[in-house]
């Protein structure tokens, strides 16, 4: 099964996957693991979740696109693992690493549908650690002042600045992020620059919290709805222009 598609990108779409087909409990959405993956990861990824446990993990490069194939049990895989597959996809290495290797293990010797995977221990799982005040924008008024003014303080989800990865073209980029798992929202920081207005950043934070009312199994985040609500920002047309014409200070600015 090929996981969702980012638009542009040349991705075929697939159904998204249901929970009683992969008999697991799902941390994450199908397009949640690949958004996770993507940012950290350079080249363009594109993911199949498969049934196969004879080869739980694989992927090739075919020119600026790395194909990556993952057993379906990795939709409930922790964050250190993740973590794990990413360094392994980014820097080829004859084997994978540890945290990667007792996963595959554990599934292979455990894998009978229970929704608890051994392997990985629950304290061996990352804590959250939070990183809302930048250099210039803090994130945490800004995250008040949307959530008072368009959503009557509803939206209860956590915020962060992400990480610095490593430099890839404005238009792979994803300037913000929300995972329903974790209730978080991420915000890449390149936004937090002198030159970028606080406008854009909180448009940032308001489209986020948009996706943070959508169920997680919602199928296609951007449809009509989600674009209409957009447009309700008040300096939405604004923003438009400003992202349009500074693209080159978001893809330089690190």
């Amino acid at each position: 099964m090929e996981i969702w598609p980012r638009r542009n990108y040349g991705i075929k779409q697939i159904k998204p996957i249901m929970a009683k087909q992969l008999q697991l409990k799902i941390e994450r959405s199908p397009e949640e693991l690949y958004d996770y993956l993507n940012d950290q990861v350079e080249p363009l990824i594109h993911l199949t979740i498969t049934d196969n446990r004879t080869r739980m993990a694989s992927y090739r490069k075919e020119g600026r696109l790395l194909k990556v194939r993952l057993h379906k049990a990795f939709l409930v895989a922790p964050d250190i693992v993740l973590d794990a597959v990413s360094s392994w996809i980014s820097t080829p290495r004859s084997q994978p690493p540890l945290q990667l290797k007792k996963f595959i293990e554990s599934i292979g010797a455990h894998g009978n549908g229970n929704n608890d995977i051994p392997g990985i221990p629950n304290e061996q799982r990352r804590r959250r650690i939070l990183y809302p005040k930048g250099h210039v924008h803090n994130l945490d008024e800004l995250f008040d002042r949307v959530n008072r003014d368009y959503f009557d303080g509803k939206i209860k989800a956590d915020i962060t600045y992400g990480k610095n990865t490593a430099r890839q073209r404005v238009q792979t980029r994803r300037l913000g992020s929300y995972r329903h798992d974790l209730n978080l929202i991420t915000i890449h920081p390149v936004l937090d620059q002198r030159k970028v207005p606080e406008d854009v950043v909180a448009f940032t934070i308001y489209h986020e919290m948009l996706h943070a009312l959508q169920p997680p199994t919602t199928r296609r985040p951007h449809n009509a709805a989600f674009r209409a609500e957009e447009k309700k920002y008040k300096t939405f047309e604004k923003v438009k222009e400003w992202r349009e014409k500074n693209g080159k200070l978001l893809n330089g600015g690190w």
